[in-house]
């Protein structure tokens, strides 16, 4: 049986979780000491009763959103179809790519060592550009 001190500490420390209040501070706030909490960290109705203080925090920053969006808020209004329905609101972004290139240090090393390589097992031709000679025939 819980005592009507534990219980109180009990609604305290959900109280708190649910307000945004981490679980050691919580802890400390009603002053449970960290071992307290970790030992009822194990309990499974505990933790219960921690996810459902959590879950009331969401609810309640989905409220606020809600009435802001209700409030004409464009921020607000834009997280909620970006996320509830995305497939109608999703946030396309147009990406235009122009011709400069930027390359990393690693990519020149790399070809730079397979140029060197290059050189050693087959010499400055393999180098060269392949140069494709046209047959032209003249007509008179």
């Amino acid at each position: 049986m819980v005592s009507d001190r534990e219980a109180k500490d009990t609604f305290a420390f959900l109280e708190d979780i649910r307000v945004g209040t981490g679980p050691l501070n919580a802890a400390l706030a009603v002053g449970w000491s960290p071992a307290k909490i970790r030992r009822l960290m194990k309990d499974e109705e505990f933790i219960l009763l921690m996810s459902c203080a959590d879950e009331m925090r969401l609810e309640s920053v989905e409220k606020t959103l809600w009435e802001l969006a209700q409030r004409g808020h464009f921020k607000a209004i834009q997280m909620i179809l970006f996320n509830k329905r995305a497939n109608d609101w999703r946030d396309i972004k147009h990406i235009q790519v122009d011709k400069r290139e930027t390359l990393e240090v690693g990519v020149v090393v790399s070809v730079k060592q397979a140029a060197i390589e290059l050189l050693r097992e087959h010499g400055v031709e393999a180098l060269q550009p392949v140069q494709t000679a046209i047959e032209v025939k003249a007509t008179g």
